[in-house]
């Protein structure tokens, strides 16, 4: 009789190499690294451990190696996940490095790039500098095809850590247009209010969807002066 976890294990192997990284969601993303260091039958509880823990693939990355150990964690795939977390932040610095998000289109084309294509979605925030420079991107949820939540709240922990004073967030429609939903307008209008309490400004909102990008505030041109 197959092994089911390694059945499991060979196909999401061969998804990767047919689809790439884009193809898999963020369960199989996670489900295929650990898959690689952690004995088969040990793979779904470790991927439950880890998405209760820390929740999404990002939170999942950027985890300190003792907070991975103190779940159970192998050696192996802590080091592993920790080592992971340092490539790609040296990567997103690089690609961020001298951007500024100072209009609508720079802003589409910027989230464009990362959302496009995605077969879930997921809501990206871009912290911004005094000139509308790129200080970080984050990842701050990822849901199913048909929706996601987000907390405010980690929104204004993440601006307030990096003392930005104006943010971008965007997420996709992986299968319908970029028009916003009447939850997007009011979870957008939820956010901006909480973070202007805090001193932050939310300068847009972009929807990235297939037919395109747009702002859920309406704003399609430059955005001005920060403050």
């Amino acid at each position: 009789m197959p092994d089911a976890h390694g059945m499991r294990a060979k196909f999401l192997r061969e998804k990767f190499r047919k689809s790439g990284i884009d193809g898999l969601d963020p369960r199989e993303a996670v489900e295929l690294l650990i898959g690689y260091l952690t004995p088969a039958e040990e793979v779904p509880k470790t991927v439950d451990l880890l998405f209760t823990r820390f929740g999404t693939v990002s939170g999942i990355i950027n985890a300190a190696y003792d907070d991975l150990a103190a779940l159970g964690i192998s050696d192996a795939a802590s080091r592993c996940l920790s080592e992971v977390a340092s490539v790609y932040s040296s990567v997103k610095s690089s690609e961020i490095e001298n951007l500024r998000l100072d209009c609508f289109a720079k802003s589409a084309k910027f989230f464009g790039k990362i959302l496009s294509g995605l077969r879930f979605e997921q809501v990206k925030l871009a912290c911004l500098g005094p000139d509308f420079s790129v200080l970080r991107c984050d990842t701050v949820s990822e849901g199913s095809t048909g929706g996601v939540r987000f907390s405010s709240g980690n929104v204004v922990e993440i601006a307030r850590s990096l003392t930005s004073t104006a943010v971008v967030i965007s997420h996709n429609h992986p299968y319908s247009p970029c028009t916003p939903s009447g939850e997007d307008v009011g979870s957008t209008n939820e956010l901006k209010a909480l973070l202007a309490t805090n001193g932050i400004i939310l300068v847009n909102h972009v929807v990235i969807g297939t037919d395109g990008a747009a702002s859920v505030f309406g704003i399609t041109g430059d955005y001005g002066e920060i403050g």
